[in-house]
């Protein structure tokens, strides 16, 4: 997801179980103004 963030714009998850730590990662992530990730 770093190497090319102006790309992806929706990430489905739904069928990965994630820990805490995974999350604040992909939250960091879409908070992020280099990040057009707009749907998770």
């Amino acid at each position: 997801l770093k190497s090319n963030p102006s790309h992806l714009t929706e990430l489905d998850l739904s069928l990965n179980i994630l820990k805490a730590p995974d999350v604040k990662q992909l939250l960091d992530l879409v908070e992020s103004p280099d990040y057009n990730l707009q749907t998770l």
